[in-house]
């Protein structure tokens, strides 16, 4: 029987993201920027190639399927985790979804760059974000989330194949 670790490892990485994310916030370091989301993607290809790792150090005779599969096993718990952790800050942290909406807002007059016609759609734009923050924030997060995972654990099989 194939010894599995994607439980642990989704745990511990799935844990860590969330208190790299409270950091983030904590320290008011904007949440929709391109730090965060190197940190985070960075972190998930860690976590989940290393669980890939781990697995064939166990289970020394497993196929490059089963390692991909306990590395999407991986991706499943972390992603379990933070979704379930997306929706608590939303729901029960004073101030999350406004700051959010407020970033997306200095974002969307940013890329405005200025034009009149362009500032016109930006309240419109926002509005539609405020109405669909929830599902817009799970939705966008599980995207970057299973993309990096399924890229990782990909990269985790072929990293950990066997020699000889």
């Amino acid at each position: 029987m194939k010894k599995t670790i994607h439980i642990q490892y989704g745990f511990i990485t799935g844990i860590l993201l969330m208190v790299i994310m409270t950091v983030f916030y904590l320290a008011k370091i904007n949440v929709n920027g391109n730090v965060q989301m190197l940190v985070v993607v960075s972190t998930i290809f860690a976590g989940v190639i290393y669980s890939c790792w781990s697995f064939r150090q166990q289970n020394r005779n497993a196929t490059n399927n089963e390692v991909f599969f306990n590395g999407f096993r991986t991706t499943a718990i972390i992603a379990l985790l933070l979704i379930a952790f997306g929706v608590l800050l939303i729901n029960f942290l004073p101030g999350f979804k406004e700051t959010q909406i407020n970033n997306f807002r200095a974002g969307e007059i940013k890329a405005a760059n200025g034009d009149a016609e362009k500032l016109k759609v930006v309240e419109t734009t926002v509005t539609d974000y405020k109405n669909k923050f929830t599902t817009m924030f799970i939705g966008i997060n599980m995207m970057i989330i299973v993309i990096s995972g399924l890229i990782s654990a990909a990269i985790g099989a072929i990293l950990s194949k066997n020699k000889g």
